[in-house]
Protein backbone atom coordinates (compact mmCIF):
# COMPACT_ATOMS: atom_id res chain seq x y z
CA UNK A 1 0.00 0.00 0.00
CA UNK A 2 2.87 2.34 0.67
CA UNK A 3 6.64 2.15 0.59
CA UNK A 4 9.34 4.59 1.47
CA UNK A 5 12.19 3.90 -0.95
CA UNK A 6 15.29 5.65 -2.29
CA UNK A 7 16.42 5.84 -5.93
CA UNK A 8 18.53 2.67 -5.55
CA UNK A 9 15.40 0.70 -4.64
CA UNK A 10 16.26 0.29 -0.94
CA UNK A 11 13.14 0.36 1.22
CA UNK A 12 13.05 2.20 4.56
CA UNK A 13 9.47 1.48 5.71
CA UNK A 14 6.65 -0.52 4.16
CA UNK A 15 2.99 -0.97 5.10
CA UNK A 16 1.74 -3.82 2.94
CA UNK A 17 -0.51 -6.80 2.32
CA UNK A 18 1.44 -10.06 2.11
CA UNK A 19 0.60 -13.09 -0.06
CA UNK A 20 -1.59 -14.92 2.49
CA UNK A 21 -3.75 -11.80 3.01
CA UNK A 22 -1.61 -10.76 5.94
CA UNK A 23 -1.29 -7.12 6.92
CA UNK A 24 2.32 -6.16 7.66
CA UNK A 25 4.66 -3.33 8.60
CA UNK A 26 8.42 -3.36 8.00
CA UNK A 27 11.27 -1.03 9.05
CA UNK A 28 14.65 -1.56 7.41
CA UNK A 29 17.78 -1.26 9.53
CA UNK A 30 21.50 -1.95 9.36
CA UNK A 31 20.90 -5.14 11.37
CA UNK A 32 17.91 -7.50 11.36
CA UNK A 33 14.90 -5.57 10.08
CA UNK A 34 11.89 -4.81 12.26
CA UNK A 35 8.72 -6.50 11.02
CA UNK A 36 5.32 -7.58 12.25
CA UNK A 37 2.62 -9.51 10.38
CA UNK A 38 -1.00 -10.30 11.12
CA UNK A 39 -2.17 -13.88 11.01
CA UNK A 40 -2.94 -15.30 7.55
CA UNK A 41 -6.33 -14.37 6.11
CA UNK A 42 -6.73 -11.18 8.17
CA UNK A 43 -7.35 -8.99 5.10
CA UNK A 44 -10.57 -9.67 3.19
CA UNK A 45 -10.70 -9.39 -0.58
CA UNK A 46 -13.34 -7.62 -2.69
CA UNK A 47 -14.50 -5.39 0.17
CA UNK A 48 -13.50 -2.01 1.62
CA UNK A 49 -11.50 -2.17 4.84
CA UNK A 50 -9.93 0.55 6.97
CA UNK A 51 -6.34 -0.55 7.63
CA UNK A 52 -3.95 1.16 10.03
CA UNK A 53 -0.40 0.61 11.25
CA UNK A 54 1.19 2.40 14.19
CA UNK A 55 4.79 2.19 15.32
CA UNK A 56 6.20 3.60 18.54
CA UNK A 57 9.65 4.16 16.95
CA UNK A 58 11.32 1.45 19.04
CA UNK A 59 13.20 -1.71 18.14
CA UNK A 60 10.72 -4.32 19.46
CA UNK A 61 8.17 -5.73 17.00
CA UNK A 62 5.53 -5.39 19.71
CA UNK A 63 5.81 -1.61 19.17
CA UNK A 64 4.09 -2.12 15.80
CA UNK A 65 0.32 -2.38 16.05
CA UNK A 66 -1.91 -3.28 13.12
CA UNK A 67 -5.65 -2.59 12.87
CA UNK A 68 -8.38 -3.58 10.43
CA UNK A 69 -11.65 -1.66 10.68
CA UNK A 70 -10.52 -0.20 14.01
CA UNK A 71 -9.89 -3.58 15.67
CA UNK A 72 -6.37 -4.76 16.49
CA UNK A 73 -5.54 -7.87 14.45
CA UNK A 74 -4.43 -11.28 15.70
CA UNK A 75 -0.71 -11.51 15.01
CA UNK A 76 1.34 -14.07 13.17
CA UNK A 77 5.08 -13.46 13.20
CA UNK A 78 7.38 -10.64 14.26
CA UNK A 79 11.09 -9.79 14.25
CA UNK A 80 12.86 -7.32 16.57
CA UNK A 81 15.32 -4.79 15.12
CA UNK A 82 18.85 -4.74 16.58
CA UNK A 83 20.48 -2.18 14.26
CA UNK A 84 19.71 1.44 13.53
CA UNK A 85 16.62 2.18 11.41
CA UNK A 86 17.26 3.79 8.04
CA UNK A 87 16.80 7.55 8.06
CA UNK A 88 13.64 9.02 6.52
CA UNK A 89 15.65 11.84 4.91
CA UNK A 90 16.58 10.04 1.68
CA UNK A 91 13.44 7.98 1.16
CA UNK A 92 10.38 9.43 -0.61
CA UNK A 93 6.96 7.88 0.04
CA UNK A 94 5.14 5.88 -2.64
CA UNK A 95 1.46 5.27 -1.95
CA UNK A 96 0.05 2.29 -3.78
CA UNK A 97 3.48 1.25 -5.12
CA UNK A 98 4.52 -2.38 -5.09
CA UNK A 99 8.10 -2.52 -6.38
CA UNK A 100 8.55 0.93 -7.88
CA UNK A 101 6.59 4.14 -8.36
CA UNK A 102 5.21 2.71 -11.62
CA UNK A 103 3.98 -0.67 -10.25
CA UNK A 104 0.63 -0.26 -8.58
CA UNK A 105 -1.18 -1.90 -5.67
CA UNK A 106 -3.89 -4.27 -6.93
CA UNK A 107 -6.79 -2.56 -5.18
CA UNK A 108 -8.25 0.82 -4.34
CA UNK A 109 -6.85 3.29 -1.79
CA UNK A 110 -8.82 6.16 -0.28
CA UNK A 111 -8.23 8.69 2.49
CA UNK A 112 -4.54 8.28 3.42
CA UNK A 113 -3.29 9.96 6.60
CA UNK A 114 0.11 9.94 8.28
CA UNK A 115 0.85 11.22 11.75
CA UNK A 116 4.18 11.82 13.46
CA UNK A 117 3.10 9.88 16.56
CA UNK A 118 1.46 6.49 17.22
CA UNK A 119 -2.33 6.84 17.28
CA UNK A 120 -4.43 5.12 19.95
CA UNK A 121 -7.22 2.72 19.04
CA UNK A 122 -9.75 5.39 20.02
CA UNK A 123 -8.11 7.92 17.66
CA UNK A 124 -8.04 5.34 14.86
CA UNK A 125 -11.77 4.71 15.31
CA UNK A 126 -12.42 8.48 15.23
CA UNK A 127 -10.48 8.76 11.95
CA UNK A 128 -12.28 5.74 10.53
CA UNK A 129 -15.67 7.21 11.38
CA UNK A 130 -14.80 10.67 10.06
CA UNK A 131 -14.79 12.31 13.48
CA UNK A 132 -12.33 13.98 15.78
CA UNK A 133 -12.21 14.71 19.49
CA UNK A 134 -14.12 17.78 20.57
CA UNK A 135 -12.23 20.88 21.66
CA UNK A 136 -13.47 20.48 25.26
CA UNK A 137 -12.57 16.78 25.56
CA UNK A 138 -9.09 17.43 26.96
CA UNK A 139 -7.51 15.45 24.12
CA UNK A 140 -4.83 17.01 21.99
CA UNK A 141 -6.19 18.00 18.59
CA UNK A 142 -3.16 16.91 16.53
CA UNK A 143 -3.36 17.10 12.78
CA UNK A 144 -1.89 14.57 10.37
CA UNK A 145 1.39 15.48 8.70
CA UNK A 146 -0.11 14.12 5.46
CA UNK A 147 -3.79 13.84 4.53
CA UNK A 148 -4.90 12.74 1.06
CA UNK A 149 -8.62 12.18 0.49
CA UNK A 150 -8.37 11.06 -3.15
CA UNK A 151 -11.68 12.80 -3.95
CA UNK A 152 -10.81 13.68 -7.54
CA UNK A 153 -13.15 10.95 -8.83
CA UNK A 154 -11.16 10.34 -12.03
CA UNK A 155 -7.67 10.20 -13.45
CA UNK A 156 -4.38 8.95 -12.06
CA UNK A 157 -3.25 12.03 -10.09
CA UNK A 158 -4.29 13.01 -6.56
CA UNK A 159 -4.07 16.64 -5.45
CA UNK A 160 -3.82 17.60 -1.79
Amino acid sequence: MYKQRNLDGAVAKTFYIYGDNQLGFYVRSDGPNLERLSEAGAVATSTWQHVTATWDGGSAYTGIRLYIDGKEVNYGSGVDRTGSAYSDDNYPWYIGAVNSPVTSFGGFIDDVKMYNYARTQKQILEDMNGGSPSAGSGQALKSPILSLKFDEGKGATAYD
